[in-house]
């Protein structure tokens, strides 16, 4: 994917809200607000996990089955995804893909998809959120 400096400015423009999208080429960029909180891409689920507090990743590993019976909600955003599928994950505050930031790769069928979200408060010490990608035309 070329580097598009216009879409990354408008990426940090949108951090401050829970979950956007920025068109970027033929496709589209799911952009995560707020703080930059590890996040990690669990595939079985088809969401990504974001860490908000925890003790330590013993409890958030134990938080999974609470995040797995989760009441999801619609995010009311919608991302489309081109292409190979492969999109990658990076913090919105790195001068682009070349900062030498750490970065993932995800990986979806190409389609359109609705961004689900669910917060996870297992006691008061561990919150995670979750955003889920669910297939628009599986409704």
């Amino acid at each position: 994917m070329e580097w598009d400096t216009r879409a990354w400015l408008r990426s940090v423009r949108l951090r401050e809200a829970d979950v956007g999208v920025i068109p970027v080429g033929g496709s589209d960029a799911l952009v995560l607000g707020d703080d930059p909180n590890r996040t990690a891409w669990v595939p079985e689920l088809r969401a990504l996990i974001r860490w908000v507090w925890a003790p330590n990743e013993g409890a958030v590993v134990a938080a999974f089955s609470a995040l797995c019976s989760a009441r999801f909600i619609d995010s009311g955003v919608a991302i489309r995804v081109a292409g190979s599928g492969r999109l990658k994950l990076f913090d919105s505050s790195e001068d682009g893909p070349t900062s030498g930031g750490q970065s993932d790769v995800v990986s979806l069928a190409p389609g359109q998809y609705d961004v689900l979200t669910a917060q996870v408060d297992a006691g008061p010490e561990l919150r995670l959120i979750a955003h889920k990608f669910k297939c628009a035309d599986s409704y």
